[in-house]
């Protein structure tokens, strides 16, 4: 098989053109690759503080349903009327006390 010079030529530009477009290619994937890293990353900021979030959900459930055992708990007992007078006895005071602290922060 003889090869004349414009075969020659036309090899030539037929491997540099392969070569520019597989440049082409590998500028795009680099790209893209920098593109998805900081999709990555702002993924897991965003999971963290979802995670953080969740964290601060579960603990205000857990108080909460602390909390609703022990109302259920004083629901099932006898309170006497004494004690009912002293319980809103003791929560007119704390009413006062609030209210006498939130006129002081209004000053």
């Amino acid at each position: 098989m003889v090869y004349s010079h414009s075969n020659f030529e036309r090899m030539a530009e037929n491997g540099i053109d392969n070569v520019e477009r597989l440049s082409e290619s590998v500028d795009k994937l680099m790209s893209m690759c920098g593109q998805l890293r900081a999709e990555r990353d702002a993924a897991q900021q965003r999971i963290a503080v979802l995670t953080a979030d969740l964290a601060i959900a579960n603990s205000k459930i857990n108080t909460l349903e602390q909390k609703n055992r022990t109302l259920q708990s004083m629901q099932l007992g006898d309170v006497s009327v004494v004690a009912a007078k002293q319980n809103k006895a003791q929560l007119s005071r704390l009413v006062r006390e609030i209210d006498r602290c939130i006129a002081l922060l209004n000053t």
